[in-house]
């Protein structure tokens, strides 16, 4: 995503990095509102979600910035290229105006067990093989409509996750599930992220202009 840094944003999200939490971000571009609004029969309230996109936390790297773990559809307008599926990027990436929601999320990974986590986002990051799948979109959203995110997503390819089944899978990989399995991997959304019953701690944020909208 592309837009206007954002310094208050950048300072929550980097307060609280730490390799092996997950976070959620909500945009209020025309994507990341028809994500939230997609994902309005998942809500406690019957609104829209929140939450558009998700990440995972990774290290510190060389550099001394923080970098996390993705599956997005980045467009890079500087060279002829689209870069697709999982990815590492920097922190800042989602630093961004357009960020009206944003919340970083504790499930408890043992100590032991970040550096696998690390790893398996790694191997998936190398792995040409996966893929962000914008059809795959479509065949959640439908699931979700019809109430049944727990059979298999009809577009589902088992080499390409987006954001959010990207992030579940790779704490499938440590033995750590944040989603009920009575919710297909396929069909993993921002929003049942949120309700992981795994969380043991959540920094929130909203921007200013939004708070007190939904008190």
């Amino acid at each position: 995503m592309i837009g206007e840094f954002d310094e208050e944003l950048f300072s929550f999200l980097s307060s609280h990095h730490e390799p092996g939490r997950f976070c959620l971000v909500g945009a209020d571009d025309i994507v990341g509102a028809a994500i939230r609004e997609a994902q309005r029969s998942l809500t406690m309230d019957a609104q829209a979600s929140k939450w558009s996109h998700a990440f995972l936390m990774g290290e510190v790297r060389a550099d001394g910035k923080p970098y996390i773990f993705e599956s997005d559809l980045d467009p890079d307008f500087e060279r002829p290229q689209v870069r697709n599926g999982a990815q590492e990027n920097r922190l800042s990436k989602w630093a961004l105006k357009q960020i009206e929601h944003a919340a970083v999320l504790e499930i408890g990974v043992p100590n032991e067990s970040v550096h696998n986590l690390m790893g398996a986002a790694l191997d998936f990051v190398h792995d040409e093989a996966f893929a962000y799948p914008i059809i795959q979109l479509v065949g959640t959203w439908w699931q979700m409509i019809r109430a049944q995110v727990w059979r298999p997503n009809p577009f589902h390819d088992g080499m390409a996750l987006y954001c959010s089944s990207f992030v579940r899978y790779c704490y499938q990989q440590v033995g750590i599930d944040p989603v009920p399995d009575s919710i297909h991997l396929s069909n993993t959304s921002p929003e049942h992220l949120w309700q992981s019953p795994k969380i043991i701690e959540r920094f929130v944020w909203r921007r200013k202009e939004t708070k007190g909208l939904d008190e």
